[in-house]
């Protein structure tokens, strides 16, 4: 009778261990797989309308990719630009792309706000390399305008860039992302630049179809409706946390996870560019930056710690990252997709380091 329970013990042991195996053994397989996928094979939301990424079909395994690209742009002229950030950009010998608010500047040259920047600090940035791009008069809220003051606002701001900088800015930015889905004002737009930048989305796409709504870059489909990537809404990635839950949307992070959002976002690039192909670009936007290595960050507000900006730009730099600015962009009329400017070619021999798909 002992030994009869004890066979019926070491057989239920046996039955087991065996069940046990095979379980192990299908989830070791099915991690295996999932860990070979391409990213984005299962898809990631983004945050501010929770975006979604489409998978990718290029094949690119996310190690292969010996070009990096991005854009780093600037926004609203505060002083902190010039004097916390740019010592870091020429540091590493990159240029940013720096959408001004021509009041602002103005009351910063007038000293009636000393946040601001100057049309000195402006002129120094365009005679050193960097970009000096449109960002309306009053930095207003554009859906609220009449046709008027959109010209005010859209056209004045070029004007006023020509008459103070010399330069003629052929990229706009969406105050606080106003009116880049409204028809009206993008027609505007249309009229004086020849792309527009607005938030706010992991990537930029050249040909306007990483997120599978469009596959060029016009702005208007067959029904005359806006459409969600086209020249006039080239999406940027803002400098706040991008919660991956909606529930998680008044989270605030701290430079460590800032630093972390910002490895993950500014490498998503590779499950799309192969090689020196460039199909997608991270362009990343700034805005006011602080001296406090403990600042919180928080989705509804934009400010850098100059700590975290470092380590950002020394990982670009560390990492090989080509950092292009939004005037190397342009629009193939042919076509209907952006592509960057060329030749972006090694000083050493003249080869690629960067070409369109």
């Amino acid at each position: 009778m002992f030994n009869s329970g004890l066979e019926i013990l070491r057989v239920t042991i046996k039955l087991f261990i065996s069940s046990l195996l095979l379980t192990l053994g299908l989830l070791f397989n099915w991690l295996n797989v999932l860990f070979s996928l391409p990213a984005f094979l299962v898809q990631e939301a983004y945050g501010s309308g929770h975006i979604i990424l489409q998978p990718t079909n290029n094949g690119n395994n996310n190690n292969n990719n010996s070009t990096k690209v991005i854009i780093l742009g600037f926004d609203d002229s505060p002083k902190s630009q010039f004097t916390l950030a740019k010592p870091i950009l020429d540091k590493y010998g990159f240029k940013g792309s720096f959408f001004t608010v021509c009041n602002y500047v103005n009351k910063g040259t007038e000293g009636r706000d000393k946040t601001r920047m100057t049309w000195q600090d402006i002129n120094t940035l365009e005679e050193e390399g960097d970009d000096i791009e449109s960002h309306t008069m009053t930095h207003t809220d554009l859906d609220m305008k009449s046709q008027q003051n959109l010209t005010y606002e859209i056209a004045g701001s070029k004007q006023c860039l020509l008459d103070h900088v010399g330069i003629n800015p052929t990229t706009f930015a969406y105050p606080a992302s106003t009116g880049h889905s409204n028809a009206t004002v993008v027609n505007v737009v249309s009229k004086y630049y020849d792309l527009a930048r607005t938030g706010d989305a992991p990537l930029a796409f050249l040909h306007c179809n990483g997120y599978k709504k469009e596959n060029n870059c016009v702005p208007f489909n067959k029904k005359g409706e806006l459409t969600y990537e086209n020249r006039y809404d080239i999406r940027n990635w803002s400098d706040r946390p991008h919660p991956e839950q909606q529930e998680d949307e008044n989270i605030s992070y701290d430079n460590s996870q800032m630093f972390n959002q910002f490895v993950k976002e500014v490498n998503l690039e590779d499950s799309y560019n192969n090689n020196t192909c460039i199909n997608a670009i991270p362009i990343i936007v700034y805005h006011d930056f602080i001296v406090d290595s403990n600042h919180r960050y928080l989705p509804d507000q934009s400010y850098t710690d100059v700590s975290l900006f470092s380590a950002e730009i020394r990982y670009l730099h560390d990492n090989g990252f080509k950092v292009l600015k939004m005037s190397d962009l342009g629009y193939n009329q042919s076509n209907n997709y952006l592509y960057i400017k060329e030749p972006i070619t090694d000083n050493d021999d003249n080869t690629a380091l960067i070409k369109n798909c």
